[in-house]
């Protein structure tokens, strides 16, 4: 849930710096730059974020697995 939100505010920061200094032009060169760095943060971000959603899903299902094995019911792995 980190992540994801991390992953969120940066991809939006740097969209916003980005567009912010297409309009200031030359006063601040800083803020494109941020805005650059937050654009690249956020693509491992978002491969934490589809890594971290696969490790919870691979949980619930040995958790379903494991309950179904408990209660004596047949389990398809789909």
């Amino acid at each position: 849930m980190i992540s994801a939100v991390l992953g969120l505010l940066s991809g939006l920061g740097g969209i916003v710096f980005s567009t912010a200094s297409w309009f200031l032009n030359d006063i601040a060169k800083g803020v494109s730059e941020a805005g650059t760095m937050l654009t690249v943060a956020f693509f491992p971000l978002l491969i934490l974020i589809a890594h971290s959603l696969d490790k919870i899903r691979g949980a619930e299902k040995a958790l379903k697995l494991a309950e179904c094995r408990r209660s004596g019911l047949k389990f398809e792995n789909r």
